[in-house]
């Protein structure tokens, strides 16, 4: 039975903070609220990473997993730079890190999955019938919208639910799967980091049934996986889960536990804390009751089924999952008018709106141009509603007249709101009578 010391663990990383300086401890806290900066990827920067990637490689004897993959994709899989730059990112540009992860990587998923996978990318059709109702149970989710500073959550529930013993290497695949298919597709991610939540609150596990293996198998993912935490979310209350937190405080590692924030407390007070960090719980997959939802998970499975088909028969897919911030939704609702990029394209409309007044009727549209040149040129992209719930990129006709349209209503607006004459304003300021 594991009965790990809250007060010992607590201990360690008070000892970790105070080994850090006043710099790095800032950056820590600039990280987990999403204001650190980026590396610039310049094309020189990426080709000497690369390059030095390249020779730390060489420099590794043992890599039996990785020159399986090799040989099974000609190279080209293992060779692939967006691969490569993944496990670069993770480790953020150390070289010789990078190449330890990336042995590591391919060694782990030969454990779980065979030499079968090792020349391309994981599928659903990699998972076991178990081990795709491991994935659908809906215990790992990524939240259907980014967070306040545009990093994609994944919220890990797997305590909420018991299973069968003896699941564990089953529900470790279908996590596997899970993390792998959002970050090979969300290169955001890679850059910025992902935002982790271990959610604890009203599990109903008793302590006896912990099945330690699994919490320490998921938790060494972050020495082999290519990606790494920007921030971590531990929500608890009660015992248990309280014992449980202490446990994952201790396999997350040095690095995690520096970005940790623990919230203790029932659903709404917990998830209320998470929005002051900027998780969007419009779309939680927790209700304040505790009941864990499904929809947009099986929804997100349904779609990495269209997306995999269509790489396998074409070798082409243009869909794209998870909008960024500069990116324009082309379409209606609420969401959509919130949308960062759209809300950015507004104050562009509003920025030239004097020019677009003083245009000629014919000369309009360039100004139309010139907004969606403004934003593709800060990458940004227009993005219209594809097919089975994928965006995909429009087309720039579609895109002008969705800045054109965003004249006319500013145009419109400005007429509705009545200026005052300056017979009104002398109205205004005489003194009313008095009987």
């Amino acid at each position: 039975r594991f009965d790990p010391g809250e007060k010992d663990v607590d201990a360690l990383l008070v000892s970790e903070l105070n080994a850090m300086t006043l710099e790095e401890r800032d950056r820590v806290f600039e990280e987990i609220h999403g204001v650190h900066k980026v590396v610039e990827e310049t094309p020189e920067f990426v080709n000497d990473c690369l390059s030095g990637f390249d020779r730390n490689l060489a420099e590794i004897q043992t890599k039996v997993a990785y020159d399986i993959a090799f040989h099974k994709s000609n190279g080209n899989y293992v060779r692939d730079p967006k691969l490569r730059l993944m496990f670069l990112r993770a480790d953020k540009f150390d070289a010789a890190k990078a190449a330890q992860r990336f042995v590591a990587f391919f060694e782990e998923i030969r454990k779980y999955f065979g030499d079968g996978v090792l020349g391309r990318s994981l599928e659903l059709t990699d998972l076991d019938q178990v081990e795709l109702d491991c994935l659908k149970a809906g215990l790992v989710q990524r939240l259907p919208s980014r967070d306040s500073v545009g990093r994609a959550v994944h919220i890990n529930m797997t305590v909420l639910r018991p299973y069968p013993r003896g699941r564990t290497t089953k529900i470790v695949k279908a996590y596997i799967y899970f993390l792998w298919t959002i970050l090979s597709n969300d290169e955001l991610s890679q850059k910025r980091g992902l935002v982790g939540i271990a959610y604890m609150t009203g599990t109903s596990i008793a302590g006896k049934d912990l099945e330690i293996e699994l919490y320490h198998k998921t938790s060494q993912f972050t020495k082999w996986f290519p990606f790494r935490y920007s921030a971590f979310h531990i929500c608890a209350n009660g015992l248990v889960s309280k014992t449980i937190s202490t446990l994952c405080k201790l396999l997350l590692g040095r690095s995690n536990r520096l970005r940790l924030r623990v919230h203790e407390g029932e659903h709404l007070e917990c998830q209320y804390r998470l929005l002051s960090f900027g998780v969007p719980i419009e779309c939680f997959p927790i209700s304040y009751d505790g009941k864990i939802k499904t929809k947009d998970h099986i929804k997100w499975i349904a779609k990495q089924h269209i997306r995999e088909d269509a790489l396998r028969y074409t070798g082409f897919f243009n869909g794209i999952d998870l909008p960024e911030d500069n990116d324009v939704l082309l379409g209606r609702g609420k969401a959509i008018y919130n949308q960062k990029g759209n809300v950015w394209m507004r104050s562009l409309v509003e920025e030239y709106f004097e020019s677009y007044k003083e245009a000629q009727h014919g000369s309009k549209s360039q100004m139309a141009i010139k907004v969606v040149s403004v934003i593709k040129e800060s990458g940004g992209r227009f993005l219209k509603p594809g097919p089975d719930g994928w965006w995909i990129e429009a087309e720039d006709k579609l895109a002008e007249e969705k800045v054109s349209h965003a004249f006319r209503t500013l145009k419109l607006e400005t007429k509705t709101v009545k200026v005052p004459s300056e017979k009104d304003a002398e109205a205004s300021t005489k003194k009313p009578r008095t009987g």
